[in-house]
Parts: structure tokens; sequence; C-alpha cells
């Protein structure tokens, strides 16, 4: 017995529990008629506990049944599983839903809204905290803004699990890392520039993300982006990672970034190739020629008029380039990427 039994009037009693009953194990009551102990009922409950802050929800152990009765903010919604990544004023962490959409969290919601009353179970996926459902839950509120506290690489820790925050200043150590042409793919881990890849990783995890299969590439150069804090960690070693929620996130920092969109203007052929290029303009007119190597510096110039024209670049070591092509009259640039090989 872990509750000392009550003599129940007519209708209702109150038992008090210990407050030191351990969290999700089921209990049952036992309602005995008393005067001839041959009539009784009972039925059982679990026990649960209740958060109202997402730093005191994830405190709570692996499995425990938690109920969380703050206001968080959703900071991204997704279709797979049901996922959606809240924060508070105190921490964040990742709802997980393997149900058929639209799961136990029925309605929609998107950046900024607001949820509580939340019922789920604290698991543990490699070192990522989620927060998994199993039963229809949650209450829509009024989000409070989240605006991403900007950090540095290597100031992330575990306790910053799926957080929204602001990188500055970071490049990707091999833009190409994955894709000759530069392209992002989904699911991988992409090096960043002065980082130890197995301690630290940008991961392409979004697979929806409108810079992923849309033509996107991966930014040349020194970037500033907005991202949600990851971690996965696998034999004793925890790699922290960072994820752009979309191609917006990613702020580029100086021109030779800012070039790619979906829709080239300029076109290289063959690309990749051995830098012995035809390059086709966008329109006719003079245009001035500049090749960027792959940490921005500026390895060639030249001009060229019409539509097109050759450009012999096989001198340059094999990599990944930027070709900018100005048109002079009109100073309108268009850029696209060379890979040398």
């Amino acid at each position: 017995s872990v509750a000392t039994a009550v003599t129940a009037a007519t209708g209702t009693a109150s038992i008090v529990l210990p407050a030191t009953l351990a969290y999700s194990a089921a209990y049952a009551v036992r309602v005995t008629d008393e005067a001839t102990v041959t009539n009784s009922e009972s039925s059982t409950f679990t026990v649960i506990a209740v958060a109202n802050s997402l730093l005191a929800l994830r405190a709570q152990p692996v499995d425990a049944i938690v109920k969380y009765t703050g206001v968080a903010t959703v900071t991204y919604a997704r279709t797979s599983r049901n996922q959606k990544y809240i924060q508070d004023a105190t921490a964040a962490i990742l709802i997980d839903d393997p149900t058929t959409a639209p799961g136990f969290i029925t309605g929609t919601y998107a950046i900024g809204d607001g949820i509580t009353n939340i019922i789920g179970k604290i698991f543990n996926y490699s070192g990522l905290i989620e927060f998994l459902l199993d039963r229809p839950t949650g209450e829509t509120a009024t989000g409070t803004a989240i605006v991403p506290e900007v950090r540095t690489l290597a100031s992330l820790t575990p306790a910053d699990q799926c957080k929204l925050v602001k990188i500055e200043n970071f490049a990707f150590k091999t833009p190409t890392q994955y894709d000759l042409t530069g392209l992002f793919v989904k699911s991988k881990n992409y090096d960043i520039d002065a980082t130890d890849n197995t301690l630290l990783a940008f991961r392409t995890a979004f697979t929806e993300a409108n810079y992923i299969g849309s033509g996107q590439y991966v930014p040349v150069g020194t970037i500033s982006s907005i991202a949600l804090v990851g971690q996965y960690t696998s034999g004793g070693v925890t790699q922290m990672q960072i994820t752009a929620r979309s191609w917006a996130d990613m702020g580029m920092t100086v021109d030779v970034d800012k070039v790619v969109s979906e829709k080239m203007q300029l076109s290289i052929s063959p690309n990749p190739g051995n830098g012995d290029v035809t390059v086709t303009l966008p329109s006719k007119g003079t245009f001035d020629l500049k090749v960027y190597s792959l940490t921005g510096k500026l390895v060639h110039t030249s001009s060229m008029s019409g539509l097109s024209g050759k450009l012999d670049l096989s001198f340059l070591p094999k990599g990944l380039y930027i070709l900018n092509a100005s048109n002079i009259l009109t100073g309108k640039v268009s850029s696209s990427r060379l890979v040398i090989n």
C-alpha cells in the first residue's frame, strides 16, 4: 500500500499520494465494502509528472510520462512523423508523433503558433531528447516570438538541443562534398570549415526543405544561418548538428555567395569538365567575366561579347569555382558554378 486507507462518505473521497511515487508506474485503487468485505472494485491509474517549462520537461527520466502545462512556440513543423519543434523561454524539444497524419495533435500548427497541455513520453533517440506522443493531446495557445540566439559553433552543447539559433561567420568545408556540381543532397552531414566533423556538422535533415532537390547549391565562402540544433550520439561520441529550415534561413554575407538561384541565367558546358568550356551568356552584349575560387579569391578575369564563347580555364587546379558574368552596360550579374576535374 502506498497510501493510507480512508473511509469514504457517500460520493467522493480524496487520497493524498506520496510525493515520492515513481512516475509512469501503474497503480491500483481498491474500493471495498468494509462491512462485508465481499463487495470490492479496483481500477488502475498511472502517475504522471507535470512540467510547466520545457527545461523541467527535459529533466524527466526516459520513459516518464509527462504533461507540459506551459506555453511553447512552434519554431518548425514537419509532415514527417508529424514532428514539431517547440521552444519556450527555458529550453526546446522535438515533438515526435509516429501516427498517420494529422496525428495525435490535430489541427495545423505553423511557425509562431503556441501550444500547451501536451502529454507524452520522454524518449532518447541517439542522444536527442524527444517528446513522444501516444494519445490525442495538446491545445492551441498564443505563442511568443522566438528570437534566434546568436551563438558560435563551439558553444553548442546538448543543452541546446532543438533550439533556434543563429550561427554567424562559418563556411562549408567542401561544397561539392556529396555532389560534384555543389547541389545540396538530403540526409547528409556536411563538414564545416575549421571544425572537427566528428563533433559538429551541418545536417540536411529536413528532406522537405526548399534548398534540397530544388536546384539550390551549397553556399561558397562565409555565411550566417538560422538553424535548429540537433545531436547524434554513437559509440560514446556526440556530434552536435545544425540544420536550416529553409533557403531563407541561410543569409549570405558576400556577393559571390549570393549568385546561385533556382533558374540559372548563365550556363557552362561541359560542367564538370577539364576547364576548356563554352559559356552561354544570358543576353547579347559585352560582359566582364570573373572567376572565383572556393575561398572567394579572384583567379581569372576576361571579357566576352555575343551570346556565347569559349573560355579556357584548364590552367586552374581541380575544384569548384564560380563564374560571374557582369553586363558592362546594365551592371546586372549572372553566375554559375564550374567544376574542374
